[in-house]
């Protein structure tokens, strides 16, 4: 349950930005770091995978962030978030803003971020 929540609520935000990557939808691949919080991230790779790091509103003082993993899919601005459990949420993206589900806003970064290569190399991995 309390994926659950976790998962729809980054999914919201996520689905506004995020699609199934192909050569049209390419334009929003890349890492959007949320403007309320610079240390939860969304990276939406070339593959139509994501990774979704944000604060884990139950979570305590040990570990106050998670990560969640699934597939995406832009159909136009909207962005759909696939969860591996079947949840899913959504958001929209314009330009370099990812907006979810919540109203939470997103901005792409500029440059690939160290965060980009921790996850390449498995770090953030089940």
């Amino acid at each position: 349950m309390k994926r659950l929540v976790l998962f729809l609520a980054a999914v919201t935000l996520l689905l506004c930005y995020s699609g199934v990557s192909n050569a049209d939808d390419s334009n929003v691949v890349g890492t959007y770091i949320s403007k309320g919080n610079a240390l939860e991230y969304l990276i939406l790779n070339a593959d139509g995978t994501f990774y979704l790091k944000q604060r884990d509103r139950f979570a305590g003082p040990e570990a106050p962030y998670s990560g969640i993993e699934g597939k995406y899919e832009v159909k136009g601005k909207d962005v759909t978030l696939k969860l591996k459990d079947g949840g899913e949420a959504g958001g929209t993206i314009e330009g370099n803003i990812f907006k979810d589900g919540e109203g939470k806003v997103w901005a792409k970064a500029a440059e690939p971020t160290p965060m980009n290569r921790e996850v390449r190399k498995g770090k953030y991995q089940k």
